[in-house]
């Protein structure tokens, strides 16, 4: 990130990935406010199940920073894809903090 330049080049966080190796997707944000236009939200299985990530605080944080606009993937299900799908939309769909 700090060997590009942000005229030309923004980044698309995967919020699980980043999680998964270690690091705070807010941390990354709040370090990096205008690189990450676009956020990836995903989780282990069904968006919120796992509750590993603080899905509030990332949204406010990339509210914050202005993000543009933000992609959702279930890659891995704990019960049929369309089951985990709608748990997913329903957790976005219902949370205060999605705008």
């Amino acid at each position: 990130i700090e060997n590009t330049n942000p005229d030309n080049v923004f980044y698309e966080m995967d919020v699980y990935w980043v999680m998964r190796g270690g690091q705070d997707p807010v941390a990354y944000m709040k370090k990096y406010p205008k690189r990450f236009p676009v956020l990836h939200i995903k989780d282990e299985t069904a968006i919120g199940a796992s509750g590993k990530l603080d899905f509030e605080g990332i949204f406010n944080q990339a509210y914050a920073n202005g993000m543009k606009d933000w992609y959702v993937e279930v890659e891995r299900y704990d019960t049929t894809p369309q089951e985990d799908v709608k748990k997913s939309y329903d957790f976005l769909n219902t949370s205060t903090f999605v705008k």
